[in-house]
């Protein structure tokens, strides 16, 4: 899968970093929802135990998800948007069973 940063198109849940939303991966858009690790199940550096389930946009309910961890980052050169908005972000997805993750 590509291992650069790519735009994350949405953002619907917010909890100390995306939590759920919509994001391109190989330029394809997929939902994504954090497994929530980091809060329930932490006994140590949250950040590498966070998994993410990533399901292509109108796949079929039966399709199993992508497992991830990912990194996100505000994109540079982004505007300053109003306060209360959330700066633009891109996703740099590691999928499970691919180089190694």
């Amino acid at each position: 899968m590509n291992h650069e940063f790519e735009l994350v198109l949405d953002v619907a849940e917010y909890c100390d970093g995306p939590r759920a939303g919509v994001a391109l991966l190989q330029g394809v858009p997929y939902h994504f929802r954090s497994r929530m690790l980091d809060i329930y199940e932490c006994h140590g550096d949250f950040e590498s135990v966070d998994v993410f389930e990533l399901t292509k946009v109108g796949a079929p309910s039966s399709e199993p998800p992508l497992l991830a961890h990912a990194e996100f980052q505000v994109v540079e050169g982004a505007p300053v948007p109003p306060v209360g908005q959330l700066r633009v972000l891109e996703a740099h997805w590691r999928v499970f069973g691919e180089g190694g993750v």
